[in-house]
């Protein structure tokens, strides 16, 4: 009994400082990794807006009349070769909409701004000018060129805006020894931006890249475990990561669990605006998440996040003059508006009232989901369960809309293709 009891405490006392030994192995090795494998600076900015929602005391009622003068309709054809699921992206170029849909047709579309269909770009294959899964678009405006970024080859299609002519590919080369994939394009100023997605979670993750117009790596910025809370999982995928307003703006880039929204202006990269809030998920949390998930074989984090008071998941930025405006998860709640004064520096949360579109306030309206804006306005698109709804607003004269489009929306068949709306932006 003496002898054995000797063993078992020589066994938990060697144990016990393996663990030690391991764990400090660990972190030296992760420590390790951030040197060996550093990622390139971002630009510091003196004028970094904080938007602080704990100061926040009460909602505000704010009506669409304060910003937008007027709103438009746009129906798009519903002929056979230009119907798609579901709005992925939209982009406006010139006078051109093109309509990315991921889920169901995989495919890009282009109408004009009348809705009117022009051509599908590029088909789904493998040979030159093909692709097998399309996941973002962005534009060349120097060479005005459509790239198309297939993220099964992670190779970039190119084609002529006004032909839809394929005129060459450029394959994105860099981190070859990982795997790493990008989902969403921006280009701007010569230089190709992406996302970055990895299998696993590790101190060497980052979240953004550059390339140089033939596809060879330039950068790569932002550390995940520093500004997304750890999280870069390929399992799941946002939406859409860059916010492109046109004019010299710049363009935005924010991930699913950033505070931080990032500009990249003039081959530049750096902090624009911060969600400041105590309530901010931490990267504690959401390592926790994902143990959890992973456990249970599936390593999407929502449903564990909207069970928890914590706030996450910007989206829908709108930058426009001196406001910025964007929406963020609280809890399972979605609905939480901001608006910031850049000038002044007054945040609000908003209650939206659509007095451009309805003659008055109403009950139950169609719903309406963001698509993208530019410098001139902001499009948003029905969604299809709505369509009845929006058909019979029209005929009981709910709708601030001019006579023709009204018609045009009492005259829609029962499955339409799609309808767009363009709110217009005061001077």
């Amino acid at each position: 009994m003496c002898f054995l009891r000797h063993t078992t405490s020589f066994w938990f006392y060697l144990l016990r400082n393996c663990c030690a030994v391991l764990y400090i192995f660990i972190l030296i090795n992760g420590c390790s990794d951030r040197r060996k494998y550093p990622v390139d600076s971002i630009s510091a900015n003196d004028s970094l807006f904080v938007v602080d929602v704990d100061s926040i005391q009460d909602t505000e009622v704010k009506y669409l009349s304060d910003f937008f003068h007027s709103v438009h309709t746009t129906i798009l054809d519903d002929i056979p070769e230009a119907l798609f699921g579901t709005f992925s992206k939209m982009a406006v170029i010139d006078s051109l909409l093109i309509v990315l849909d991921i889920g169901i047709s995989n495919s890009v579309f282009v109408f004009d701004h009348k809705g009117n269909f022009i051509r599908k770009i590029g088909s789904i294959g493998k040979g030159p000018g093909e692709y097998l899964t399309v996941y973002d678009i962005t534009y060349d405006p120097i060479n005005r060129s459509l790239m198309l970024l297939d993220t099964w080859s992670q190779k970039i299609n190119v084609y002529d805006l006004q032909t839809g002519i394929y005129t060459g590919s450029i394959r994105l080369k860099g981190d070859v020894d990982r795997l790493v994939r990008a989902y969403h394009i921006h280009y701007q100023d010569g230089v190709i931006y992406t996302d970055a997605y990895f299998d696993f979670p590790s101190p060497r993750n980052y979240l953004l890249r550059s390339f140089s117009d033939r596809g060879i790596q330039r950068t790569k910025h932002l550390r995940t475990e520093d500004y997304n809370k750890g999280w870069n999982n390929i399992d799941f995928v946002e939406k859409s990561v860059f916010s492109d307003f046109g004019g010299n703006e710049g363009v935005l880039f924010h991930q699913q669990f950033m505070d931080t929204i990032m500009m990249i202006q003039n081959n530049r990269i750096f902090p624009y605006a911060i969600l400041k809030s105590k309530r901010f998920v931490t990267n504690d949390q959401i390592k926790q998440i994902y143990k959890n998930r992973r456990n249970r074989g599936n390593k999407i984090p929502f449903e564990d996040l909207y069970g928890m008071d914590v706030i996450w998941g910007i989206s829908n930025i709108v930058l426009h003059k001196d406001f910025l405006f964007f929406r963020y998860h609280d809890g399972e709640y979605r609905g939480e508006q901001i608006l910031y004064h850049k000038e002044t520096g007054a945040t609000s949360k908003v209650y939206l009232i659509n007095d451009v579109l309805y003659k008055e306030e109403i009950q139950e309206r169609v719903y309406q989901s963001y698509l993208c804006a530019n410098s001139k306005g902001l499009y948003t698109y029905i969604d299809i369960d709505d369509f009845e709804l929006l058909v019979n607003h029209a005929r009981a004269g709910l709708l601030s809309l001019p006579s023709d489009q009204i018609e045009k929306i009492i005259q829609l068949n029962e499955k339409p293709n799609h309808v767009i709306l363009y709110y217009e932006y005061k001077n």
